[in-house]
């Protein structure tokens, strides 16, 4: 008990310690700057003695009784009174504020209202009458709780008890003092008896006090008279200012108030209330009872009256210009924030941009301080501009933030939608991803190489439709089907609704005879296009191959990895970026939220972000960081997270997960990847299991990849376990990863650089890793020492490295002797001329003498390397120049008598190589030789052939043939004569040349020259026509068998064979046998004179003369121009008979005239046309020419008296026959 008592005496002294300190701490804060600002009102504000003097005025004017200060809502309006009530206290100040009432009302209406301004009035009329004691206002009828001390209550009580003692003692004084006999002798002192009398009379007194005071404060409302009822008070009055109008009117009369300061009025938007407080004033000012001006002094907003009825209701108006504003509440802001003394605080910029949606003093301040206080629980290393702009968006959209607080509300939401906003966004770039994959599949399904091709498969399937078609006509022009290829006829044609084309129409049956006829019919090139593929249309094809062409599949592959790396990219965005990829606008369109404008920045500069709740609440850390926390939350929810997702301490996260986790694929993240592999020795079972899900190929594993080798720390180790377990990872990379070329360099460039040999080879048999490296043409810079040459050239030895170019063998040195040394190069004319001009050769004539350049060079191990492939550098290399065609003869002979050369590739060689083998005796292979006298690739001489020929059996075969119908060959040949030896086999080697029908006649021709030989036998009959007549010309002698084998075998030929001996033929007529034709031949012949043609027709049968008319005629025209011979009359008539010439006859007429008799005439005439028949008519007048021949024969007819007379006519004679 007795420590209680000491305890509660020094919890006591504590209390009253403390109070005292606290009171010398607001003493002392006065003088300091403070770190939080109060919302109230200020009491010093500074620059406002414009104002002060303004409300002075008003005051002093006796006219002056409502008074306005107006400005917008934090304009200062408060401050500016409080102080002017600090500094002007001569006056007594009645503060009303109607703060405490909510700015949101129900919609008005009459009922609405008057509900309104009776809480308006009631709050007024409280805020009058409790601003004062009772004691005070002893007389208002408004009682309220009294607070009564105890030691009030232990005096009253007392000074009661004495008052009721006393009147006891006056009333009942005997009665006590019988009672307290003892006490009698006090009782009866006179002293007590006035002394109790005067107690007795002042608690009447006080009683009669309170007694009046009651009365007077209650009220007479109602009298009852009998059945009549009188209503005196005004209860009915519905206004409760003009209700208790009486007790204002009792108050102000009781206080000193001359100055009423009513603020915040304005905030319900009713003027009414301001109507009734302008009458209250005109009461009270009007009142004799009160005897002094009460002013009220309205804090306003500006807009609260409209037009002139605020001047009419104010006496006078103030205007108050607001302290902030957007324009200035930046450097407001700036100042309070310098205030806090810490070097992390918003930045300027970011200041700058929020302040001009802070409009509000007091709203600034309360922002300031809360963002002073999260700041010292929240920690520093928070961002500041973000942790100012959660207290705006708190401070401005309380009830959101609230809701944010509980999972809740339209910022949450927005946050929360992140994941659906990136979904969007991923499936529109899978969509562009789909389309660039398919776009390849489609490049590379195209198989057609160029545009003509694929047009040719059009046109022909439109021929297949109408296989009757010749043409078509486009335009009235006719297009045959090879004119379609043209690019305006080809798109001509396809514009084509309707077609013409041309096709061969039977017109006679019977005599299967055809024209060319049009037929029109409907077309569309569409249903061609479906015909040819239905996936397919023309247009799209056609961009197939120009793709194809451009390289587009390699453009598309580098837009699949843009998509890849935007994709990536786009999983790990934050919120801001998701946004404003989107658009804020477009998403706030649909959101209620206040202050828009406001949130929309916060959100679309990142201010306010998925990260709010560091900024909103504490996380007490533990083994685990608030980080790693969310991350374990997502994986045991089995929910993704970013693969960059920063995690804090794997080591203890670890802990906290099961080895079963590890094989999904949530677990990916790579900063954990990087400790497991850090500590791999106490991991690798998950190890393995991590990269046993890497190896599954999907595409979200591939990403994961392609992100750890981008940021991961481990690369080496992670490519190393990457080959290993997955043995198709260059594979995967090289096919389905669609990387570009300069991406799979990088991939590849890591696996040759960390991966094991072993691993390496297994990479290669899944995969083109050997022909992809084989085909680096920058291998050397590629590889460029950025790992041991001995590792490298282990690698290139294991995978049989052929590369097919040799880069540049300066950019290192090493490597390519490693590459040349070691053959690991493929044999192609770029590489051979790399190597040689490394080792400073002579390349002058490697394009055009590729083979004679390697062996003159000093390269063994080229050289070796070329020997060792011969028949493959044949193909890739000497037979592809275009231009190497003139190797050295005996560099030639040796390629030529190589057995590793396949026949195909030998004979590839021959037809190739210009130059010529001197001597067919150096080619060891009778096959060889056979071809290059088939290709003419034998230097054209005799010997050369004859040595074949003897080679071959004496045998002229076809490759000799071929050889001999060469056009250069035989020409150069005809210009030397083959040997005239008899001695050997010549005379066969020549016989066979002179018998072989399989020689060009034009070669034969030309090489028949060269045979010396001529002969009087040989057995042509089978050779055509014109090698007999090269025969004839050059080789035959005339001989009787010579003669009748080309009479037998060849028309005309015996006759040209008699012609080359005129007179021998003339000599030995008779051994010859000939025919009419013959005889014909001969006279037209030019080799015979006129003279031996002559003999010729007196030698003839005369029957061989007249058995055609031919004959007959020329005949006739050589005797016309011959003098007379020894011919009888009969072979003149028969000439005349057989002969159709005129002139020919009459010329012979002429010569043998004199030796005709008349009967001789007669008939000869008669054998002639008219009119010359004519003539032997008596008395007839026939006209002939007037030619030389003619007027001769008239004459001779004259004069043997045939005729009578001649007349001759300007153009003809007249005969005149006689008449008898």
């Amino acid at each position: 008990m007795k420590k209680s008592f000491k305890y509660n005496i020094l919890i006591k002294i504590n209390l009253y310690i403390k109070k005292i300190i606290n009171e010398l701490e607001k003493e002392n804060n006065k003088s300091q700057i403070n770190k939080f600002e109060a919302l109230t009102p200020t009491d010093n504000a500074t620059d406002k003695e414009f104002y002060f003097v303004a409300l002075k005025e008003a005051l002093l004017n006796d006219d002056v009784k409502n008074i306005a200060l107006t400005g917008t809502y934090g304009s200062g309006k408060s401050s500016i009174i409080k102080t002017f009530q600090k500094n002007y206290d001569e006056y007594e100040y009645l503060n009303i504020s109607l703060a405490s009432f909510k700015d949101k009302i129900e919609p008005k209406n009459d009922q609405n209202e008057e509900n309104l301004n009776r809480l308006i009035e009631l709050s007024i009329l409280q805020q009058i009458f409790y601003k004062e004691k009772h004691d005070e206002i002893p007389d208002s009828r408004f009682k309220r709780i009294k607070n009564i001390s105890k030691k009030k209550v232990l005096l009253n009580s007392f000074l009661f008890l004495i008052w009721c003692l006393s009147i006891a003692y006056l009333f009942k004084h005997q009665q006590v003092g019988k009672d307290f006999s003892e006490l009698n002798t006090i009782l009866q002192s006179p002293y007590l008896k006035y002394t109790f009398l005067i107690i007795s009379l002042l608690g009447l007194y006080f009683i009669a006090i309170k007694l009046v005071r009651i009365f007077n404060n209650s009220k007479l409302n109602k009298l009852n008279i009998q059945s009549a009822d009188i209503e005196i008070g005004d209860n009915n009055d519905k206004s409760i200012l003009n209700h208790h109008l009486d007790e204002i009117l009792y108050f102000f009369e009781v206080t000193k108030y001359d100055t009423v300061v009513i603020e915040d009025l304005d905030r319900f938007n009713d003027t009414e209330i301001f109507t009734k407080l302008r009458e209250l004033n005109n009461l009270i000012n009007g009142s004799k009872q009160i005897g002094r001006k009460i002013v009220f002094l309205y804090a306003i907003r500006d807009n609260m009256f409209q037009d002139k009825d605020r001047t009419k209701f104010f006496d006078f108006i103030i205007p108050v210009i607001p302290i902030i504003n957007p324009s200035n509440s930046n450097e407001i802001i700036k100042n309070k924030l310098l205030k806090l003394n810490s070097k992390s605080i918003p930045s300027e910029d970011f200041i700058d941009d929020v302040s001009i949606f802070i409009e509000d003093m007091r709203l600034l301040i309360n922002i300031c301080n809360e963002y002073s206080l999260y700041k010292d629980n929240l920690g520093e290393k928070l961002n500041q501009n973000n942790l100012f702009a959660i207290i705006i968006y708190k401070n401005l959209c309380p009830d959101d933030f609230a809701e944010l607080h509980n999972g809740k509300g339209n910022i949450y939401k927005l946050i929360t939608d992140k994941p659906n906003y990136i979904k969007d966004k991923i499936v529109n770039i899978d969509k562009s991803l789909l389309e660039c994959r398919t776009q390849i599949k489609n490049i590379e399904n195209e198989k057609i190489a160029d545009i003509d091709e694929l047009k040719a498969i059009y046109i022909q399937e439109f021929r297949k439709q109408r296989p009757e078609a010749l043409s078509i006509k486009l335009n009235n022009i006719d297009y045959d089907f090879t004119k379609l290829f043209d690019e305006d006829a080809f798109e001509l044609l396809r514009t084509q609704t309707k077609l013409k084309y041309i096709f061969l129409s039977n017109y006679n049956y019977n005599a299967n005879l055809f024209q060319k006829s049009e037929n029109t019919i409907d077309f569309s090139f569409e249903k061609i296009e479906n015909a040819v593929n239905e996936k397919h249309t023309y247009d799209e094809r056609e961009q197939l191959i120009i793709d194809k062409e451009e390289s587009k599949i390699n453009k598309l592959k580098q837009e699949i990895e843009k998509l890849n790396i935007e994709k990536s990219e786009i999983k790990t965005w934050s919120l801001r970026q998701v946004l404003n990829s989107i658009g804020v606008a477009s998403i706030f369109s649909t959101i209620e939220i206040k202050n828009k404008k406001l949130i929309s920045y916060l959100l679309a500069n990142g201010f306010i972000d998925e990260n709010y709740y560091d900024y909103i609440s504490y996380f007490h850390e533990g083994s685990i960081t608030k980080q790693d926390w969310e991350f374990l939350q997502n994986v045991k929810s089995q929910m993704s997270t970013e693969f960059d997702y920063k995690l804090v301490k794997p080591d203890n996260l670890i802990k906290k997960i099961t080895d079963k986790e590890f094989d999904r694929e949530i677990i990916l993240n790579f900063n954990l990847l990087d400790y497991l592999l850090k500590n791999k020795s106490n991991n690798s079972n998950r190890i393995e299991s991590i990269f046993k899900l890497l190896s599954n190929g999907s595409e979200n594993t591939f990403n994961f990849i392609k992100g750890y080798i981008d940021s991961g720390e481990n690369e080496q180790e992670f490519i190393k376990q990457i080959c290993n377990s997955w043995k198709g990872f260059w594979g995967f990379i090289e096919e389905e990863s669609l990387f570009t070329d300069e991406k799979k360099d990088e991939y590849l460039k890591l696996i040759l650089k960390y991966s094991h040999i072993e691993d390496i080879k297994m990479q290669s048999k899944n995969s083109k890793l050997v022909e992809y490296l084989n085909s680096k043409d920058n291998f050397l810079s590629f590889i460029n020492n950025e790992q041991p040459l001995d590792e490298i050239e282990k690698i290139i030895i294991e995978l049989n490295i052929k590369l097919v170019t040799i880069e540049n063998p300066s950019i290192n040195e090493e490597l390519f002797m490693i590459i040349y040394n070691n053959n690991s190069y493929l044999i192609n004319n770029k590489n051979i001329t790399t190597i040689l001009k490394h080792f400073k050769q002579d390349i002058s004539q490697i394009e055009v003498a590729n083979y004679t350049t390697i062996q003159n060079s000093d390269c063994k191990e080229l050289k070796s390397y070329i020997e060792e492939k011969i028949d493959f550098y044949l193909t890739e290399v000497s037979l592809k120049l275009p231009n190497n065609n003139l190797e050295s003869e005996d560099d030639y002979i040796d390629l030529l008598n190589n057995t590793d050369i396949s026949t195909k590739k030998i004979i590839a060689l021959i037809t190739k190589i210009k130059t010529l083998i001197t001597d067919i005796t150096s080619i060891k292979v009778a096959s060889v030789s056979k071809t290059l006298l088939s290709e003419s690739k034998i230097k054209p001489e005799w010997n050369n052939l004859y040595k074949y020929f003897q080679a071959n059996d004496k045998k002229l075969d076809d490759a000799l043939v071929i050889f001999l119908n060469h056009k250069d060959n035989y020409e150069k040949l005809s210009k030397t004569m083959i040997s005239v030896s008899k001695g050997e086999d010549y005379p066969i080697f020549r016989e066979h040349i002179l018998l072989c029908n399989e020689i060009s006649d034009e070669s034969y021709s030309n090489i028949i020259k060269s045979v010396y030989f001529s002969r009087d036998k040989l057995a042509f009959e089978n050779l055509s026509a014109s090698k007999a007549k090269d025969l004839v010309k050059f080789i035959l002698t005339l001989t009787v068998e010579n003669y009748n084998l080309l009479r037998e075998h060849f028309e005309n030929l015996h006759i040209e064979l008699l012609c080359k001996k005129p007179e021998t033929y003339i000599t030995d007529f008779e051994k010859y046998e000939i025919d009419n034709m013959d005889l014909l031949s001969l006279l037209n012949s030019s080799s015979f004179s006129v003279k031996q043609k002559i003999e010729i027709i007196l030698k003839v049968d005369n029957s061989l003369i007249f058995e055609k008319v031919g004959t007959s005629e020329k005949v006739c025209e050589i005797l016309s121009e011959t003098s007379k011979l020894e011919i009888e009359y009969e072979f003149i008539k028969n000439l005349f008979s057989k002969s159709k010439h005129i002139s020919n006859r009459l010329k012979i007429f002429n010569i043998y005239f004199k030796y005709f008799s008349k009967l001789n005439i007669d008939e000869l005439l008669s054998l002639m046309p008219t009119p010359f028949s004519t003539i032997t008519k008596k008395g007839k007048r026939p006209e002939i020419g007037k030619s030389v021949i003619e007027i001769e024969f008239a004459k001779n007819l004259k004069n043997f008296g045939y005729i009578s007379s001649i007349k001759e006519s300007e153009n003809n004679l007249k005969i005149n026959t006689k008449l008898k």
